[in-house]
């Protein structure tokens, strides 16, 4: 099982040795983002540390700073600049990575082979897209899953009740949009095929990296996680 560790924006704050300490990685996302769940897959399997800032889907006001670019996940970190997209992002962790030594040039040769970055690929193109029209096929579903907006600590009470009620219904209006837009007929459906597609792929083997997860296995993973 891979096994990714719940890492809090408070024990992300703590003193930490870790070699990538230093970088102060600061994720902006949406807690339901499989693109940001993504990359915290991969920070959390390296005990990375971390922090999170949960952006308003209404305002985007926590991005106020990137003036070009108003979706997430964003990335900032102490020394280098703004990263946006998660493949972009993951490519810049995994070199840190390396740099720092936590990957060996043989481990990274074997995490981040050519087959776990195709597979990341197909992660981004044919599996995440198809997490938004399944949480968001009614109202009581989006509802449900914008149910995260309550524990946020930032954001204040009207912040929570426009989020849940507006947001709500913004994404189950955008289901259709989103199903339009990749050709989607039955996302429930469609989505077991691509599982499928992955555990055909997998076979045997524990995991897709063979016995240790891989760029893949990780990107998979935080799609559904």
């Amino acid at each position: 099982v891979c096994h990714a560790k719940a890492l809090s924006t408070a024990a992300a704050t703590q003193p930490s040795t870790h070699p990538l300490a230093a970088h102060g990685y600061k994720l902006y996302q949406y807690e339901i983002c499989p693109f940001c769940n993504k990359v915290k897959s991969v920070l959390d399997f390296f005990d990375v540390p971390y922090t999170t800032v949960d952006v308003n889907p209404l305002t985007k006001s926590e991005l106020a700073f990137s003036t070009d670019y108003k979706k997430v996940p964003v990335m900032v970190r102490t020394n280098g600049p703004q990263m946006n997209d998660s493949a972009d992002i993951l490519d810049m962790v995994i070199a840190d990575l390396h740099e720092a030594k936590v990957l060996s040039p043989a481990a990274l040769r074997d995490f981040a082979s050519d087959e776990a970055r195709e597979w990341a690929r197909w992660a981004d193109k044919e599996l995440a897209v198809y997490i938004y029209p399944n949480i968001t096929r009614s109202f009581s579903e989006s509802f449900e899953a914008f149910g995260y907006i309550e524990d946020v600590p930032h954001f204040s009470m009207m912040d929570k009740v426009s989020n849940r009620y507006l947001g709500s219904m913004a994404m189950l209006l955008a289901n259709g949009k989103i199903k339009k837009k990749y050709n989607i007929k039955d996302e429930r459906q469609e989505m077991f095929e691509k599982l499928a597609t992955w555990t055909e792929a997998l076979g045997d083997k524990e995991f897709m990296g063979g016995k240790a997860p891989s760029l893949a296995d990780l990107c998979v993973f935080g799609c559904i996680r």
